[in-house]
């Protein structure tokens, strides 16, 4: 009997010890601290994505990671040091190319690093900006126009859309390169 009872105080420390042990280890995240949806994705130029995902509060910043193909390997691209900024414009990227993005928050506690599980994943293709500043000019002609329009960056050509009134079909036309059109 009294070695029975001895066993089960043994035992009674052990677990307490563990406990305490337990209690004071570094603690995870808790699944709250996952950036609630996969971050938001847009094309930002001809060679840049914007990705932007929701504030967490208490994190020390957020780990970028990005493949070609979802199921493919995902590589760390940046590290946002901080729990406000919450947006990052990727660069260097493959006009037409679609990239698969997916984030985590971390914290520093007791000296070493604790991350949350990652976002779900999400995706975009850098395309060229809209084309702007476009003028009509009549050349004089009957039926010949003059267009002009901005240069955009990264466009290796431009594709027309034109309609004439008498058939109502419009016509696509391509110019490679230049920024004008007769």
């Amino acid at each position: 009997q009294m070695i029975k009872t001895k066993i089960r105080k043994l035992l009674l420390t052990i677990v307490m010890a563990a406990s305490l042990v337990m209690s004071s280890a570094v603690p995870v995240l808790a699944e709250t601290s996952v950036p609630d949806n996969a971050p938001a994705t847009a094309s930002y130029s001809y060679n840049k994505i914007k990705l932007t995902w929701d504030e967490l509060e208490d994190v020390d910043g957020y780990q970028i990671f990005r493949a070609t193909s979802k199921k493919g390997t995902y590589k760390k691209v940046a590290t946002i040091k901080g729990d406000r900024d919450t947006s990052y414009i990727d660069t260097g990227l493959t006009c037409g190319e679609t990239y698969y993005y997916k984030v985590r928050a971390y914290k520093r506690i007791n000296g070493k690093t604790v991350y949350s599980k990652f976002s779900s994943v999400t995706s975009a293709f850098p395309k060229p900006a809209k084309t702007k500043n476009l003028e009509v000019q009549y050349t004089g002609y009957p039926g010949f126009f003059k267009l002009e329009w901005d240069k955009v960056s990264g466009a290796s050509g431009y594709q027309l859309w034109v309609k004439e009134q008498s058939d109502g079909k419009w016509r696509t036309y391509y110019n490679y390169g230049g920024t004008k059109f007769y």
